[in-house]
């Protein structure tokens, strides 16, 4: 099973609908999947789920996103040259034995040029640190607005590049 992480809490994202695009590539590849929308936990799951403190409802999303998957996929946007903070709280809410060992990939989105480069670059540096293996493939996408309307992806480069990390993250 891979998750799928949408690593923002803004609402009708752009990162969201990628998330829908890689399912579909997953799926395509006979790959289950599964999405989990960071704007979906509970609106204070930094101060209720933290340090020791777990509602049965969070265990269960833990359960079922985190310990049951063998593999993620990160989508992260660009948020002030780096990654959205819930994407860094979120894996703060739990102890990294739950990710220790797995796979995950990681994919980049931005407004502007650089497709969130610096901010996978962290990422990869935290997820590292929890022990997680991650793809060196990073597919940064840049001027995302003008790229991604809803399901639909314009861009013959970026949907190469998606597909080779697919590829890869697969093989694993």
């Amino acid at each position: 099973m891979v998750s799928i992480i949408v690593g923002t809490n803004r609402a009708d994202s752009k990162s969201s609908a990628l998330a829908k695009i890689y399912r579909d590539g997953l799926l395509s590849r006979n790959v289950e999947s599964q999405i989990l929308e960071l704007k979906d936990l509970p609106s204070d799951f930094i101060f209720s789920e933290c340090f020791g403190n777990r509602t049965s409802e969070y265990q269960e999303l833990l359960d079922q996103y985190i310990v049951s998957a063998e593999k993620f996929v990160f989508i992260l946007p660009e948020y002030h040259g780096g990654f959205p903070g819930i994407a860094k709280s979120f894996l703060d809410s739990f102890s990294g034995e739950l990710i220790k060992g797995k796979y995950a990939a990681l994919v980049g989105l931005s407004a502007g040029r650089a497709g969130n480069l610096r901010g996978l670059d962290a990422y990869a540096g935290v997820l590292g640190y929890l022990q997680v293996e991650v793809l060196a493939n990073r597919p940064k996408l840049s001027q995302i607005e003008d790229l991604l309307n809803g399901s639909d992806l314009k861009d013959e480069e970026y949907i190469a590049r998606l597909n080779r990390q697919m590829d890869q993250l697969v093989s694993i």
